[in-house]
């Protein structure tokens, strides 16, 4: 008997609100006949509150109980498997230890509050209350999502550590909590190490992690690899700095390029005021990962660039057919000649714009290109 996908059978469930609405069961008791509960299997009951794991229950799936209102579970001792993240994304009122497990319980154990295996060399949950955590030196791996969403705000990294695991099917962050500002990897680890609060391979060769709460990233000169699509969620940095002697990267107002500042890779979305381009940058062609949801105010170029220009604060390219950022001093806003489109997320986040007036040259308009704005006309 196999419970699993996020429309949950509800033949499978003893629900007390009989009757009720797939997604509105706020109180689950599952049946002694239940072996396997699978991935996703209430994922999304958000008010769902309560379950009770029957007697019998051997496997628990990634992201069961995802977005529900559950605060505390108990484990029974029949569970042999807990797959990596499958407390994910619950218990975020369920105080220091939401999670139970059963004391005739062979294979799993809770410590302070967090969930590991028995012999305690992989720590599978953190819950999302904890500010701090001291894992024990017997620790060697950290399952995928056991630190998402809780309150840390430095991680200390034993010697033991050996692995830091990612959830293969989800591309993001490798800790996805946004109070982490700094960690810091004990002399003696054989595989990773830390520099200025961030988390490195044991040569220093690859970024492997920037926290998210971290306001300055500084690369060593050893850096030849990063993943600048996961600096993306950085959403609070102010300045990325490159080490002198760094063969591979560059950085120019605090903003990550590539070596000669050619490329932007990265922009500094936590600070406000402008943001100044290089004479030296061509690329990305496409700057709207950028621009969404920006912080900062506005964009120059120095004088030379032969792909952008500025004008009044807006970023364009050269030529102005594209407006690509539209300065947020203003509250209204007037797209003139020679522009032909406004690009993807020109105005995100621009809350002071009242009223848009577009010249007739102006063809085309991107995705979301006026979300989050208070805008109420266009001319």
């Amino acid at each position: 008997f196999v419970i699993k996908g996020i429309m949950t059978p509800t033949a499978a469930l003893k629900a007390v609100e009989a009757g009720a609405d797939d997604l509105a069961v706020v109180d689950v008791v599952l049946p002694d006949s239940l072996k396997i509960l699978g991935d996703g299997a209430f994922a999304c009951y958000h008010i769902l509150s309560h379950v009770t794991l029957n007697e019998g229950l051997e496997f628990i799936g990634s992201h069961a109980f995802w977005s529900t209102a559950i605060n505390e579970l108990t484990v029974p001792s029949s569970v042999k498997e807990l797959e990596e993240g499958c407390f994910e994304g619950t218990f975020y009122s369920g105080g220091h230890a939401p999670v139970t497990i059963d004391g005739g319980n062979t294979d799993y154990v809770v410590v302070d509050g967090c969930v590991y295996n028995a012999d305690r060399t992989m720590l599978l949950f953190c819950p999302p209350t904890h500010d701090s955590v001291d894992i024990p030196d017997s620790v060697e791996i950290i399952a995928g999502a056991a630190l998402n969403n809780c309150s840390l705000q430095t991680l200390a990294i034993g010697r033991n550590i050996r692995e830091i695991r990612e959830l293969t099917f989800v591309r993001g962050p490798l800790i996805h909590t946004y109070t982490l500002g700094r960690i810091e990897v004990a002399e003696g680890n054989l595989n990773y190490s830390s520099y200025e609060g961030a988390l490195y391979n044991k040569e220093k060769t690859k970024l492997i992690f920037c926290p998210l709460a971290a306001v300055q990233l500084t690369l060593p000169k050893s850096v030849v690899e990063l993943d600048s699509w996961l600096l993306s969620y950085n959403s609070y940095m102010e300045r990325y700095a490159v080490e002198e002697g760094n063969q591979t990267y560059g950085a120019y107002d605090g903003c990550l390029y590539d070596k000669g500042c050619r490329n932007l890779l990265a922009i500094a979305q936590g600070r406000s005021g402008n943001i100044a381009l290089p004479a030296s940058m061509v690329g990305p062609s496409d700057l709207s990962g950028f621009v969404r949801a920006a912080k900062f105010g506005s964009f120059t170029v120095e004088d030379g660039n032969a792909c952008f220009e500025s004008h009044d604060g807006s970023l364009y390219d050269k030529g102005r057919k594209t407006l690509i950022f539209a300065s947020t001093a203003f509250t209204e806003f007037f797209v003139a000649e020679p522009v032909e489109r406004i690009g993807s997320y020109a105005f995100s986040c621009h809350w002071g714009l009242t009223k848009l007036t577009c010249a007739d040259s102006v063809k085309s308009i991107g995705v979301r290109a006026f979300e989050c704005t208070a805008l109420k006309q266009v001319d």
